[in-house]
């Protein structure tokens, strides 16, 4: 079983009063947390079996315990993981490290990805290290401080790249032809747990990495006052590698966005059955689009299969994880955690969906598509100098594009500062000096480099444009809901 599961935190975590001594754990104390633990799965666990659980089981386990102390760790790990798949205990010091919700890391702030056996630069985040420097999106790694990188596990050139705040890290690449290294300084990157943007007139997407954190409730209502402000008609929804959460964080955000007073989902324990309403504080967009993947799970399905049941939703990419149960960790102060299935999680449809996940109503996956560099043709001609507005100012600006030195929407017909400043970072990569115009030397540098980018494959995010192109069909929609410049609004219906 897998035992860093990111699973759905349904109830507060108990501290229990059992102390154990900083230099042993004590036969006595084990025992008191032993049963503390079997009590624990008595009262709430919900595959409680009162056949296996028993007087029968504290005896053997006792006697097993007071003849052999360093076992206890595997047989509460025994006991509890045969209740369920999710039910586990952990050692002491490490829960944070299975559970823990990272974010902060020390590190350059970069996303990598595998692709035909090579390492890409498939993010960069623009407050890091790596954006200041001049790495690009596309560039492959070939090296961490001299250490050439022979394969695609990137938890391993995670490794590499990751270190002590302040320490510096060389980082080789290679961009088309051109074989680079950047020196750069490791700092402190947070991970924004949400994020959102306004991706093009009327829609608004959100990227939400988890439902935890002690700001996401104010900082999903930020962003949602904008999506409102902006009048988007639609919202896209990022739930891809959400592993999930905060019961009461997904409650909330489900408050804020159904429209109408309705049931949405219900929780069921041993005991009783809950049922969960939303009062119509949501503003009524005209299609919400969720984006799911196998990593996204418990809260994330929670959203997923409320906003879908209820025709608020439609739901894009792949197959959910399948996580239909909740749990309780019960955290002891020496970091060791008892997690206890407790609840089972019922969507409208009633649904049983755990073990299977839940279909997407688009099943989209990602794929790779030919480098933009294979569109470009190469440049035959010998010089351009500023000011020049003809062909081959478009062939040289569509080269300077593909190679991600020029911006898609640079806005110029004619050699302006734009492209030049592009095509001078250009030959700067290439060790070259600063130019007023283009000469010979730099088409024949950018001729091999769109040549060997052109042999590549890049990832194309299939999910998020098949959202974007069902999304402009409401867009042409009429708005239903007025809103204020503050994001405040009304619904329409």
């Amino acid at each position: 079983m897998k035992k860093t599961l990111c699973t759905l935190l349904l109830l507060p975590a108990l501290l229990l009063s059992l102390c154990l001594p900083a230099y042993a754990a004590d036969t006595e104390a084990l025992l008191l947390k032993m049963n503390n633990i079997l009590d624990m799965v008595e009262y709430l666990a919900l595959n409680y079996d009162p056949a296996v659980i028993n007087d029968d089981l504290r005896a053997q386990l006792t006697s097993a315990i007071e003849n052999d102390p360093s076992r206890f760790d595997q047989l509460m790990d025994d006991v509890l993981s045969g209740l369920d798949r999710y039910s586990m205990y952990l050692p002491g010091s490490t829960y944070d490290i299975a559970f823990g919700s990272e974010q902060t890391y020390v590190g350059i702030g970069i996303t990598m990805t595998p692709v035909d056996g090579k390492i890409y630069v498939k993010a960069i985040d623009p407050t890091g290290p790596a954006a200041a420097t001049g790495l690009q999106v596309g560039d492959i790694l070939t090296a961490v401080d001299g250490q050439p990188i022979l394969s695609d596990d990137t938890s391993a050139v995670a490794s590499l790249v990751r270190g002590e705040e302040s320490t510096p890290v060389r980082i080789g690449i290679l961009r088309g032809t051109l074989e680079m290294t950047f020196t750069m300084t490791r700092a402190s990157i947070e991970q924004p747990v949400l994020t959102g943007r306004q991706m093009e007139d009327g829609v608004y997407y959100m990227d939400l990495n988890r439902f935890s954190g002690e700001d996401l409730d104010d900082t999903f209502r930020y962003y949602l006052s904008e999506a409102t402000r902006l009048q988007s008609k639609v919202l896209i929804l990022d739930l891809r590698g959400n592993p999930g959460g905060d019961l009461t964080a997904v409650t909330n955000m489900l408050g804020r966005l159904i429209p109408d007073a309705t049931d949405y989902f219900s929780t069921a324990d041993r005991r009783k059955e809950v049922t969960y309403s939303a009062h119509g504080r949501g503003p009524r967009f005209n299609q919400i689009f969720l984006l799911t993947d196998g990593d996204s799970a418990s809260a994330s399905e929670i959203m997923t299969a409320a906003l879908c049941d209820l025709n608020y939703a439609t739901s894009i990419g792949r197959t959910t994880y399948g996580k239909g149960r909740g749990q309780q960790h019960l955290v002891y102060p020496d970091g060791s955690a008892a997690v206890i299935t407790t609840l089972e999680l019922i969507p409208l449809s009633g649904m049983d969906y755990d073990g299977i996940g839940l279909t997407p109503d688009y099943t989209v996956a990602d794929r790779t598509a030919a480098h933009p560099a294979a569109a470009c043709r190469l440049l035959s001609f010998r010089s351009l100098k500023p000011g020049d507005r003809t062909w081959k100012t478009t062939h040289l600006q569509k080269a300077l594009c593909a190679m991600s030195y020029l911006a898609q929407d640079h806005g110029e017909t004619d050699f302006g500062p734009a492209t030049l400043d592009a095509l001078n970072r250009f030959r700067a990569d290439c060790g070259l000096e600063p130019m007023r115009f283009l000469n010979a030397e730099s088409i024949s540098r950018i001729n091999l480099c769109l040549q060997a980018l052109s042999q590549r494959t890049v990832e194309v995010d299939a999910p998020l444009n098949t959202a974007l192109k069902l999304a402009r069909d409401y867009v042409r929609q009429p708005l239903q809901y007025t809103a204020d410049k503050y994001g405040q609004f009304k619904n329409l219906k």
